[in-house]
C-alpha cells in the first residue's frame, strides 16, 4: 500500500495504465486489472471492490462479461452506485 498520496498523485499514477497484461483474482467471479488493482491499493478501496463482488450474486449483472461502475458522491454520507 502507498501511503499519503494526493489526489493528483493517484490520477497521476492511473494514467500509466491501458489494458492490462495481469489480472487478479479478488473473489470468485471478480477479476481485477492491473489499474484497479492500484487505485484499491492506493486508495485504500478494497471495499469498493467487496461493494462490486457482492453484486455479482445477481444473475443479471454476473451475466455481463465486461463491467463499468460509476460511482459519485452525492452528499457527505451517501454513495450512489450505477451500473452500465
Amino acid at each position: 500500500m502507498q501511503e499519503n498520496l494526493s489526489p493528483q498523485k493517484i490520477e497521476e499514477g492511473l494514467r500509466h495504465f491501458h489494458g492490462t497484461t495481469e489480472w487478479y483474482r479478488t473473489h470468485p467471479n471478480v477479476l481485477l486489472t492491473e489499474g484497479v488493482k492500484y487505485l484499491a491499493e492506493s486508495c485504500e478501496a478494497y471495499w469498493f471492490i467487496d461493494c462490486i463482488a457482492s453484486y455479482q450474486t445477481i444473475d443479471k449483472v454476473a451475466r455481463e462479461e465486461f463491467q463499468t461502475i460509476d460511482l459519485r458522491r452525492c452528499d457527505g454520507r451517501h454513495h450512489r452506485r450505477r451500473w452500465q
